[in-house]
C-alpha cells in the first residue's frame, strides 16, 4: 500500500513547480518528501543577508527601489511601447521592485509560435548576464533589486530586451 505523504512546495518537481497545477508531482527520491520549509543551509544564507539589510536600512532600500523601478517603468514605456505591456500597478505604494511584463508578440519581429518565446528570451538575456523569470504564456518578471542593482543595470536590461524583441 502506498504511504500518505505531506505535499509541499519544496517537494514538488522543479520543472513544473511554477505552473501552479493543483496536482502534486514529487521530486525523485527523498527530495519529494520535503514540505514547505526551506532547507536549513538556505536559511543560514538568508540570515547573513539580513545583516546586510540592517546595515543599509530598509527605508533607504525602499526609496531606491521606488526610483529604480520607476526608471524601469519609464524606459519600458518609452523604448518598448506596444511590444511590452506592464500589468503591475503603476502606483509604487501598490508594488515592490518587480514589474510583470507581457510580451506582445504580434508587435515584435517574432517569427515563431508562442511556445518558443520563453527559451529564446531567457536564453538571450542570460547571455547578456541578465536573469529574469518567465511565466507562460508570455510574461517576463523583472525585479531591479535595490541592494545591488544600479540604474545602469536597468538601462542595459531595457536595451537588451529591445534588441531581442526587434531581432527574434
Amino acid at each position: 500500500t502506498p504511504r500518505l505523504r505531506m505535499a509541499g512546495w519544496w517537494g514538488h518537481r522543479r520543472e513544473d513547480r511554477f505552473l501552479m497545477d493543483p496536482t502534486f508531482i514529487p521530486c525523485n527520491g527523498v527530495n519529494g518528501f520535503r514540505v514547505s520549509n526551506p532547507p536549513v543551509l538556505l536559511i543560514a544564507c538568508a540570515r547573513a543577508s539580513l545583516d546586510l539589510f540592517d546595515k543599509v536600512g530598509i527605508h533607504a532600500l525602499r526609496q531606491k527601489s521606488i526610483r529604480l523601478t520607476g526608471y524601469l517603468e519609464t524606459l519600458i514605456q518609452s523604448e518598448l511601447n506596444g511590444m511590452v505591456n506592464i500589468f503591475t500597478p503603476s502606483d509604487p505604494a501598490q508594488r515592490g521592485c518587480q514589474l510583470s511584463l507581457s510580451i506582445n508578440l504580434s508587435n515584435c519581429q517574432w517569427k515563431g509560435d508562442g511556445d518558443d518565446i520563453e527559451s529564446i528570451l531567457v536564453h538571450r538575456l542570460k547571455e547578456d548576464g541578465i536573469v529574469c523569470d518567465f511565466r507562460k504564456p508570455n510574461v517576463l518578471r523583472v525585479a531591479p533589486t535595490p541592494l545591488y542593482n544600479t540604474f545602469e543595470d536597468v538601462f542595459v536590461f531595457v536595451s537588451a530586451l529591445k534588441k531581442i524583441l526587434y531581432n527574434i
